[in-house]
């Protein structure tokens, strides 16, 4: 059994130095679509993977579109592809290919991706770039459910990320499992068809159950819970669930002093998908200043953090990457996305929500939800509410309707659709009508886990208080497990626990309840 790591008290209860925060900028200069070549770097991604073909074609992926440039990986499966775009909005597409092993992804529209043929577009700001399990997944059920890639928009996918969050996530594994296992079933001569086979199974208006399918039928995979964890905490794989097409986003942060809260959770995987630590869930919250240079400073002179790209208070594009450092000089390295916080919510000022994945130490995987906002700014919980709505056939008599799909051991594969309503300071969760629970097994349950209203609050730990993160005091059941509750301002799940701080031991669940649905609006 492995010790208890213990809690820190700098910078209030989590502890966290922030060492460095760099906003991603991509440029915002125009062109017209075939003038000059796309220089498009990413990588091909799960180990990575060396030496695959990676194809450029518009139209639709792989051998049925128009290809537009050609390259090849290198050891650590990146790739460099300059490519001469047609003028219009026809969808681009990435397809690597290595042996039995084909991934694909959608990077937006021609006429987008001409605009930034002055730079190099990389992952940093397009992170679709990474060719992925995920990406994969995304298209395969973008297919089933739009029936033509060669249509597809920016605005059809996000709506597809959205609305089908818990069929992603299933598929995005079984594609993992295939890669990872070399398990391509008979019927398919890759892993790219898998996904279509897999996908081919899913109903656009009710819950599909996409893992362990007559189509994958995987023996040899035995982390699936695990990697429905790994994929929410992975720096490659959490900005793709949230809109990774996208290149146009500008996002403003404008100098001044802010308060950056949130909290960081380590579930207990490795970046493998192995579970080999105890979990930690550690709440943080520090006070930044944010210059017209672009430097965020702390007090200290030892805990300071920059953000690279912002100029007259400008940032462009919607990446974010950051390095969160303990007092026991634990680095903590992550990538994601930063999308203004809606207005409506907060009192005196303005913010942002911030979502991460990445490598902790040991190379354990972690992932942040946070707020950057305005200092003085206090949330208004009673104006919360979803920017979309989703729960596949549920109902709320009250409230507003999201479906979470739990990750990680124990619980990993079920999903919950519930009404959330904000209030005064609090906010309360409650089962929706017809609620359709269902486990990875497609097993259904007729009554949901809050039956009862759930409530979550201002979380606090004397002295200090975290306004813009609500914790329950009391459990709900899943699986004879109990669980509590945390979720921060903005974020697109909450987290799952029966622990946290220095009460985890490595028997304990700390987990994501990812939400079909947006909370913040993903404007392409």
């Amino acid at each position: 059994m492995g010790k208890k790591r213990k809690g820190n008290t700098l910078l209030g209860w989590g502890g966290f130095l922030l060492a460095a925060l760099f906003l991603t900028a991509c440029s915002s200069s125009s062109g017209s679509g075939g003038a000059g070549g796309v220089a498009l770097s990413g990588k091909v991604i799960d180990g990575p993977i060396a030496n695959a073909t990676v194809t450029i074609t518009t139209g639709s992926p792989g051998a049925t579109g128009t290809i537009v440039g050609t390259g090849t990986s290198d050891s650590s499966g990146a790739y460099t592809v300059t490519v001469s775009l047609p003028p219009g909005n026809e969808p681009v597409f990435a397809t690597a290919t290595d042996g039995n092993t084909t991934l694909v992804s959608f990077l937006g529209s021609s006429q987008k991706l001409s605009e930034q043929s002055d730079q190099t577009l990389q992952s940093a700001n397009l992170p679709d770039l990474e060719i992925s399990q995920v990406t994969t997944a995304a298209l395969a059920l973008a297919e089933k459910l739009d029936g033509n890639l060669s249509t597809l928009t920016s605005d059809s996918y996000h709506s597809l990320l959205s609305a089908h969050r818990k069929e992603l996530l299933e598929l995005a594994v079984d594609v993992m499992c295939d890669v990872d296992n070399h398990e391509n079933p008979t019927s398919v001569r890759d892993s790219w068809e898998m996904a279509q086979s897999i996908a081919g199974q899913a109903s656009p208006d009710t819950s599909s159950n996409l893992l362990n399918s007559s189509a994958g039928n995987f023996t040899s995979c035995t982390n699936i819970e695990n990697y429905l964890n790994l994929i929410s905490e992975n720096p490659d794989w959490a900005p793709e669930l949230d809109g990774g097409d996208d290149v146009s986003m500008q996002i403003p942060v404008t100098p001044g002093s802010y308060t950056l809260q949130g909290v960081l959770e380590e579930s207990g995987v490795s970046t493998d998908g192995t579970a080999n630590s105890t979990p930690l869930i550690e709440p943080f919250s520090a006070t930044v200043s944010v210059d017209a240079a672009g430097t965020i400073a702390m007090g200290s002179a030892t805990a300071s953090l920059n953000i690279a790209g912002i100029s007259r208070g400008q940032v462009m594009g919607k990446s974010i990457s950051m390095v969160l450092t303990d007092n026991s000089h634990l680095d903590f390295t992550l990538t994601g996305t930063i999308l203004p916080l809606d207005s409506s919510w907060l009192n005196n000022g303005s913010g942002f929500s911030i979502r991460a994945g990445g490598t902790g130490p040991s190379n354990r995987a972690v992932r942040v939800d946070a707020v950057l906002v305005s200092t003085g700014a206090q949330p208004i919980w009673g104006n919360f509410k979803p920017s979309d709505q989703e729960g596949e056939g549920a109902t709320c008599s009250s409230g507003y309707l999201l479906r979470g799909t739990l990750t990680g051991p124990t619980v990993g594969g079920v999903s919950i659709p519930f009404c959330i309503q904000g209030s005064g300071s609090s906010l309360t969760l409650q089962n929706a009508s017809s609620p359709q629970e269902d486990d990875m097994t497609g097993n259904t349950s007729a009554s949901g886990p809050f039956a009862t209203p759930f409530g979550l609050n201002e979380y606090s730990v004397s002295p200090n208080t975290y306004p813009f993160i609500q914790a329950s005091s009391s459990t709900f059941t899943v699986n004879s497990t109990n669980l509590k509750l945390l979720y921060i301002m903005g974020a697109n799940e909450a987290l799952a626990t029966n622990c946290w701080g220095i009460s985890c031991t490595p028997n304990s669940i700390a987990t994501t309840m990812i939400f079909s649905g947006n909370i913040i609006k993903q404007d392409s």
